[in-house]
């Protein structure tokens, strides 16, 4: 297939979808946040795909570069705002179902740029998955089995009981305290 402009770019329509789900979100915001939140979030958005457009439109690979890396930059400093976004109410939060809706918000921006955040292109990742199905998956799961087993073993150490917890639901055998105490320790 011939590219004949920008919009025949994957990236431009995937940068296009992200702006629409960004509005769509941003619509659910108080009103008192529309010229001071949401605006920002609209804006670096709405940046991203225009960045494509016009590094595109100038025709030598150079600029298209420069305009890609802005507007990478762009969608990372969304999923920052995301991200802060989703740590600013927790001193204010009453409720434990909120703030594991908190919590689960800021995963999702977290995991939403982690690709972006991988150096090589030996590695792909697409969504977190329990259990894993890639290479990226896989390690992080075992990286943060491995800081369960020595959260856990701290836990032991001092005398807690690392199956009651306050974060994570109790289940039987799940080391609850273990899983709320590794959040801190998470990347």
């Amino acid at each position: 297939m011939k590219i004949e402009s920008h919009r025949d770019l994957i990236v431009w329509q995937k940068s296009m979808d992200m702006v629409v789900q960004i509005y769509q979100l941003t619509a659910k915001f108080p009103v008192t946040e529309t010229y001071r939140l949401t605006s920002q979030i609209t804006r670096a958005a709405v940046s991203v795909p225009a960045n494509i457009a016009e590094g595109h439109a100038r025709g030598t690979k150079k600029d298209y570069a420069n305009f890609l890396a802005i507007a990478k930059g762009s969608f990372l400093n969304n999923n920052i705002t995301r991200l802060e976004n989703a740590i600013a109410p927790i001193e204010k939060t009453s409720s434990i179902d909120s703030l594991r809706g908190l919590e689960g918000a800021g995963g999702a921006a977290y995991f939403g740029c982690f690709q972006q955040l991988i150096k090589t292109s030996e590695f792909r990742f697409e969504a977190r998955r329990r259990p894993p199905t890639d290479p990226v998956n896989a390690l992080l799961s075992f990286g943060y089995s491995l800081l369960r087993h020595d959260v856990q073993i701290a836990l032991n150490i001092v005398g807690f009981d690392p199956y009651l917890g306050y974060l994570h639901v109790e289940r039987y055998g799940r080391p609850s305290l273990a899983l709320d105490l590794m959040e801190e320790f998470r990347p």
